[in-house]
């Protein structure tokens, strides 16, 4: 279709036609589409852009409101016209416009009117912007009718922009004409061509310069019909206009983009998907409806004018493929409740490459989507909406398979859509995709992959129930299908694809808690089946129920696994169904679909819809208890009926000729979410068993029904334990306990573990005391035994291991106040009585004593002191050690301070009666505690100016309690005794002597210089009169040049040290003063203190003086005063050997250096030994050094044999004085 003439409606000549008023102005047309022949006032189509471009050659007045005289146009407004080569009737309304737009639901194409006219929006040279236009009517007309007749015309108004894309399927908008009018119902009776006339209203009179102005006009058509099978049923009918842009300054390089929409059976009958479309522009969106390959791609071309003055066409291409989508369940097999992943992976569902494209299901509306069908009595509803419950969308019709066309995917369930429209009452569960909020939601933008889920239903509704399914069809065991509409595969087709997997049940299983289970007991004192507390509660007297145990009742507990009954994927489910148990018995109601006859009259007890799917029973023999049932909708209590020929009676509670129907426990819940496991609890008594009493041996059965296993049918699982007695065993964590201490009493009893869920306690009365200090049970009160916790108590879950922690009492009462003391290594009998041993029927039918044997300790005490021999102001330090009266573990015990475990601390002098000594930790069963001994009233210094008014300077008291607080008075010459009273009538002592020393006066060093500083040191422990404190003392120093001297105070290092130190500094140019002491070179330099605690034979009254002396000089140490240096052989001239022969005189020398400073005397001997250590030379020479001076003497050896000789070099004083001055010195000497 191609424009073949524009009409302006202008104020000038254009190349010299003559403009009148009310005629339009028609440009000349050139055919060639290269333009180069573009006359004056005309016009041409450019080839492959299909852009008509306008030459006007001179100025041209525009917008004065020309037009007919009948039909004049608006001043201010402009008209320009456009004429295509096709017939307005039998080409563009009965065949372009009529195929498609008559409102048929089968056909889905769109029209539109693309136009562009920016040039006329460009500023003229005068500033005058035509854009002021705000209003632009379209006219489409026939040429033959004109586009003034308002009857034959179709009007578009309120175009405000001078380009767009306007849809025909818009309404006739003329005011003056009935308003939606179609526009095939517009044109049906235009003549001539087709006729787009613009008119732009409000643009004023603005000149258009002559040049050359590129406007288009175009007719796009989109979209499908029928079923759109066929590539002749789809349309794409458009032109795109790329106007590049140059990538930068003087490149003459140009860019644009391309970004195109995929159809799909969504978006293919919405107008917004051809509306987002950018035809012109740098960056252009356009519509790929079909696979667009090879010669089909997406193409541009562009007509390049060359130097040569020719056009050369030049063109590119990009293919637009389809893809073959795919969709996929997440798993093989599911079950009822499971949740389902779908998975779509198909790139042409990614509609916008920025966003995450999301798809929805078309839900349910009863009024939208049903008609009352009046026809019927009574009236029902129709289906009018055939994409409900698919994902996709509504209002699209359906196609000749009347498959909704808007459907992209569903789920069926054996080939039915799952969907809430069929006939069926369903509730509290999902009724169809919609009800579960399934959305197909893309990964990302620009992935082209979608998932959703959903939870696989219990029930669907099928289109026709059979019967039995009028409230639902199970999805178990049904084929689960998902289809998805793949709109274009590769090839450019429509085409279904899906995945299949099966809903299948599981096989359920049921198990019990434990394979062997305790027998339970009574309480009834006057029955057999009790349980005393200990042998006594069988005598008297026997009707006290304080001597039994409660009654012990067994839980049990068993699980079903079967994940059939997991329906909620994070919720707690149930198994709350009746269940059918067919026999051969007749049901009350004549039919023998049902369950069980309970007392074998063939009459079945269990009526359809009473009870679980899970039954207990207990049987011994042939005998069969059926003791409950559970899972059930509603729990139920036992019931009674009377029946003539009754066996299962329970003789306890009901007569001969009752029968006792189960209980229902009701519901089973799952024991964790999404688990798919259920626990029912259940008690059984003393009597639950046949004949009225459980025994040993019977056999307890669980039995369940599976409504549907793997293989879709009913199926009975079962599992079973016997009941069982078993022995206990008393234990304890050690065999010797210490009076006092704690003991841990562990009773393994496996018939007490009645519940595996839970951990249990029983009373300590069952364990009995007997020693020689009494009796009683451990659970008594009365006495001591203080237990923690005070019951036996379970260690854990189903352990049957019950422990206590007791204390080992002092004394058993018995109900004596007194009571009677527990003596240390007594023998205690501990005992336990169980009423069901291992062989009896039935708890209370027998009886067996088990007995544990522990002692009470006696491991002694022994006491420890710190020193043997103390001075009479000492500090003690005691240690006991004496386990037995590590009475707690967790606690810091004491001794000492009460009359059963008295500590005495004494001298000759006095004593500390009931003294306390503390544990050193907890568990240590070490104690320790300490004395300060605090001497007599005595002048230690002899200084009578010190100490008390009386000149004494000690404080001698006694007192304290311990363990710290103790002083104890003494004399010099004293003994300690520490005495501990660990059990009755056993006690330990402890001694040590207590005696005055001899002191002692020294200097830190032999010989000090003239000005340095010496430190004197007294070593007494008799004055250190404060163990706690630290002491000083006087001591009086004075030197050979200053004989007056001056008097020091030297202080205790620490406390209790009875060392004493004190600084003096000397001084050759100064007086003595302070510590200051005047001494010269060579001058001995004297200490003294007076000592008046002297030990025997001395008295008090005696007193020594005790000095240290120190030289001030240079002393250098004994064996430094010579050096003896390099040791060698020589010959008779000093020259070095290096080897010897027999009968050769060699000289052995060394180098001797005097470290004096003044003269020294010495003796060099040479000793020369054999390989025997036979010496076999000895000879020696004697000299005399000056201070400093260095001598080398040398004596002769002649070697009278081979062999391997040691010479020995020593310096000494003298020969008869043997002082070494010098280490010795040695030579090898190798003889040949």
């Amino acid at each position: 279709m191609t424009i073949s003439g524009v009409t302006f409606h202008t104020s000038s000549d254009l190349d010299g036609i003559t403009v009148t008023g009310g005629v339009q102005d028609s440009l000349q047309w050139v055919a060639d589409h290269d333009c180069a022949d573009l006359a004056a006032s005309g016009f041409c189509v450019e080839a492959f852009s299909d852009r008509i471009r306008i030459n006007l050659t001179e100025n041209v007045q525009f917008g004065i409101g020309m037009g007919t005289a009948l039909s004049p146009s608006m001043p201010n407004t402009a008209e320009i016209g456009f004429t295509f080569d096709r017939d307005i009737k039998d080409d563009i309304v009965n065949n372009w416009l009529r195929n498609g737009t008559d409102n048929t639901e089968a056909d889905a194409k769109f029209h539109y009117l693309n136009y562009d006219l920016r040039a006329f929006e460009l500023l003229g040279d005068d500033g005058k912007n035509f854009a002021d236009s705000d209003n632009i009517e379209i006219i489409i007309a026939g040429t033959g009718t004109g586009h003034s007749a308002e009857t034959d015309t179709h009007y578009l108004e309120d175009q405000d922009d001078f380009a767009g894309l306007v849809s025909l399927e818009k309404g006739n908008e003329n005011s003056g004409l009935s308003n939606g009018r179609h526009i095939t119902t517009s044109l049906n009776n235009a003549t001539g061509n087709l006729h787009v006339h613009f008119t732009i209203e409000g643009i004023g009179t603005p000149t258009l310069d002559k040049g050359e102005y590129p406007v288009a006009v175009d007719l796009f058509r989109f979209g499908q019909t029928g079923d759109g099978d066929d590539s002749a049923d789809r349309y794409n009918d458009a032109i795109y206009r790329i106007e590049l842009e140059e990538s930068g300054d003087n490149t003459g390089a140009f860019e644009g983009s391309m970004e195109y929409i995929m159809l799909n059976q969504i978006n293919v009958n919405q107008s917004g998907t051809y509306e987002a479309i950018s035809p012109v522009d740098d960056e252009v969106e356009l519509i790929v409806h079909e696979d667009l390959t090879d010669e089909d791609s997406v193409r541009v071309n562009y007509l390049d004018l060359g130097g040569d003055g020719v056009s050369t066409q030049v063109a590119d291409q990009v293919a637009a493929p389809t893809h073959s989508g795919s969709v996929t369940f997440d798993a093989d097999n599911y079950k009822v409740a499971d949740t389902v992943t779908v998975t779509v992976d198909d790139p042409d569902l990614n509609i916008d490459v920025e966003t995450i494209d999301v798809f929805t299901v078309v839900r349910y509306d009863l009024d939208e989507d049903t008609v009352l069908d009046t026809s019927t009595s009574p009236n029902r509803r129709i289906l009018v909406e055939a994409a409900v419950d698919t994902v996709g969308e509504r209002d699209y019709g359906v196609n000749s398979k009347d498959e909704p066309f808007g459907r992209l995917l569903d789920i069926t369930f054996d080939d039915e859509r799952w969907t809430e429209t069929n006939n069926c009452d369903l509730s509290g569960i999902d009724t169809g995709l919609a009800s579960t909020g399934f959305t197909l939601k893309e990964t990302a933008a620009d992935s082209g992959l979608f998932t959703g889920d959903f939870q696989i239903p219990t029930l669907y509704c099928p289109a026709e129930p059979r019967p039995g399914e009028e409230f639902g069809a199970t999805t178990t065991g049904t084929d689960m299908e998902v289809n998805y509409v793949d709109y274009r595969d590769a090839s450019g087709e429509i085409i279904e694809v899906g995945d299949s997997v099966g809903l299948r049940a599981n096989t359920g299983s049921v198990s019990l808690d434990r394979t062997v289970y305790p027998v339970p007991f009574g309480a009834d004192f006057r029955g057999e089946f009790n349980f005393p507390i200990h042998a006594e509660g069988q005598i008297s007297p026997i009707e006290d129920p304080s001597n039994y145990l409660p009654e012990g009742v067994l839980t049990i507990h068993a699980r079903i696994n079967d994940p059939d009954f997991d329906v909620s994927a994070s919720g707690e489910d149930k198994i709350s169904i009746t269940t059918n148990r067919n026999d051969s018995d007749t049901n009350r109601d004549g039919s023998n679909i049902d369950g069980i006859d309970f007392n074998n009259d063939e009459i079945v007890d269990m009526d359809d819809g009473a009870h679980g799917p899970v039954l207990f029973t207990i049987s011994r023999g042939g005998n069969t208890v059926y003791h409950a049932t559970a899972g059930g909708p509603v729990a139920m209590e036992e019931t009674e009926e009377i029946a003539d020929n009754a066996i299962n009676q329970r003789l306890s509670n009901f007569a001969i000729g009752d029968t006792v129907l189960p209980q229902e426990t009701g519901p089973i819940n799952e024991i964790a979410p999404d688990a798919g496991i259920f626990e029912v609890d259940l008690e059984i008594a003393h009597d639950d068993g046949p004949d009225g009493m459980l025994m040993q041996g019977d056999i307890l059965t669980v039995e369940y029904t599976d409504p549907t296993d793997a293989s879709g049918d009913p199926n009975t699982v079962t599992d079973s334990a016997t009941f069982d007695l078993r022995n206990g065993v008393l234990q304890s964590d050690k065999s010797v306990y210490i009076i006092g201490s704690d003991m841990i009493i562990t009773l393994i009893e496996p018939d007490f573990d009645l519940d595996n869920d839970a951990a249990e306690t029983y009373p300590l009365t069952l364990i009995e005391w007997d020693s020689d200090a009494g009796s009683a049970t451990l659970g008594d009160s009365g006495e001591g035994f203080d237990p923690e916790p005070s019951d036996l108590r379970e260690t854990g879950d189903s352990t049957g291991i019950f422990q206590s922690v007791i204390e080992i009492p002092e004394q058993i009462f018995e109900g004596n106040v007194n009571g009677d003391r527990i003596e240390r290594g007594e023998e205690v009998e501990l005992e336990y009585t169980d009423w069901g041993p291992s062989g009896a029927d039935y708890v209370g039918e027998e009886d067996e004593d088990i007995n544990l044997t522990i002692f009470t300790s006696n491991f002694g005490a022994t006491i420890e002191l710190d020193q043997k021999v103390y001075t009479w102001t000492d500090k003690v330090y005691i240690t006991i050690v004496a386990p037995d009266h590590n009475f707690d573990d967790d606690l810091i015990d004491e001794i000492g301070e009460t009359n059963l475990d008295e500590i005495t601390v004494s001298t000759r002098e006095a004593d500390l009666d009931m003294y306390k000594l503390d544990e050193t930790g907890p568990d240590t069963g070490i104690f320790t505690g300490e004395v300060i001994l605090t001497g007599f009233r005595f002048d230690v210094d002899g200084d009578f100016d010190t100490g008390d008014d009386s000149g004494f300077d000690t404080v001698p008291r006694t007192g304290g309690t311990g363990p710290t607080d103790g002083f104890l008075e003494t004399s010099e010459d004293d003994g300690l005794t520490v005495s501990f009273e660990f059990s009755e009538d056993e006690t330990v002592v402890g001694s040590a002597l207590i005696r005055w020393n001899i002191g002692e006066a020294q200097w830190l060093e032999a010989a000090y210089p003239a000005t340095g500083t010496g430190v004197v040191r007294i070593v007494d422990p008799d004055l250190n009169l404060n163990p706690e404190a630290v002491d000083n003392l006087e001591v009086d120093v004075w030197s050979d040049s200053d004989a007056g001297g001056i008097q020091l105070t030297v202080t205790e290092t620490n406390e209790a040290t009875g060392i004493f130190e004190g600084t003096v500094s000397f001084t050759v140019n100064d007086q003595s003063s302070g510590h200051r002491l005047y001494v010269a070179e060579g001058d001995t330099v004297t200490a003294r203190y007076e000592d008046n605690t002297l030990p025997d034979p001395f008295t008090t009254a005696d007193n020594l003086d005790i000095t240290g002396t120190a030289i001030i000089g240079t002393i250098v140490p004994p064996l430094e005063r010579v050096d003896i240096i390099d040791a060698r052989l020589v010959d008779s001239f000093g020259g070095a050997l290096t080897t010897v022969a027999v009968d050769q005189q060699v000289q052995i020398t060394a180098d001797l250096a005097s470290g004096q400073d003044r003269d020294q005397t010495f003796a060099y001997l040479l000793q020369v030994q054999d390989a025997n250590g036979v010496t076999v030379s000895l000879a020696w020479i004697t000299g005399s050094l000056a201070a400093g001076q260095s001598f080398s003497p040398a004596l002769s050896w002649i070697p009278e044999e081979a062999g391997s000789y040691t010479a020995t070099i020593f310096v000494w004083e003298s020969v008869d004085n043997p002082t070494a001055l010098s280490a010795p010195a040695t030579v090898q000497i190798t003889v040949a």
